[in-house]
Formats: structure tokens, C-alpha cells, sequence
């Protein structure tokens, strides 16, 4: 998907929200202005799409649905994404922004001790592949 073309999206679960975007895609506009090298050809909140919809469903990279950019393009961006600690960062944010929808906001009773893989279920698991 190229930036001075619109293509049909068709909408997956695993996109980010309009409300995330808001938050997550001046990081990853702040993060990446600082990068050197050719103007990017891609919408970077359809990529970021993408490797959710990669952690979310679990296909193979070659597997990606055709309304993604091409897996190359995703697959780079995870990886330079992941070294650089950017998509760490991203994990950072969207979980604080679930923690403060959370209606358990003030925490949990002392004696109560809530599992790990529940505490941070749907937002670790969307950036991890």
C-alpha cells in the first residue's frame, strides 16, 4: 500500500484504534523522523496493523493478507522496530492507556494476587510474536 494510493482495507481486529493511533503513531513519527535513508513508501499505522494482525492470528509472514504492505516491507520493520526498542515502547504506552481504562484502576486487595498471563493479557501479546 503505497502513500499516494488508497487501498481497500478491510478491517481487522487486530487494528489499532483510532484512539491508539492518536497516542502510538507521533511516537512512531518521532522515533522514525530520526532514521536516515530513503522516504518511506508505506503508511507506517498499516504496518504497525499488520504485525498485530501477525501476533493475532499467527500465519506465516508470506501468509499476510494482500491489503497489508508486502510481508518484506512488515518483516523489516518488526525486526528494526524490535532491536531499537520501539515496539517495547509501544507496549509501554498501550498498556499504561489499558491500565488507566481499567475499572480495577486503584489495584487489587493486598492479599489478592492476580497470574501473571492475566494481568497483562491482549496488550503484551499484541506486539510479541
Amino acid at each position: 500500500m503505497n502513500l499516494n494510493q488508497q487501498q481497500i482495507h478491510n478491517g481487522y481486529d487486530s487494528d489499532v484504534t483510532d484512539a491508539e493511533w492518536e497516542i502510538v503513531g507521533p511516537l512512531i513519527d518521532t522515533l522514525q523522523s530520526s532514521a536516515k535513508g530513503r522516504p518511506l513508501q508505506h503508511d507506517l499505522r498499516s504496518i504497525l496493523n499488520a504485525i498485530f494482525y501477525l501476533s493475532k492470528t499467527g500465519c506465516q509472514w508470506r501468509s499476510l493478507p494482500k491489503d497489508f504492505p508486502h510481508y518484506t516491507v512488515v518483516n523489516y520493520h518488526y525486526n528494526k522496530w524490535r532491536k531499537d526498542g520501539t515496539l517495547e515502547t509501544i507496549n509501554a504506552v498501550l498498556r499504561q492507556l489499558a491500565r488507566k481504562k481499567s475499572p480495577r484502576r486503584g489495584g487489587f486487595g493486598r492479599n489478592h494476587r492476580q497470574p501473571e498471563r492475566q494481568r497483562y493479557a491482549g496488550v503484551r501479546d499484541r506486539i510479541r510474536l
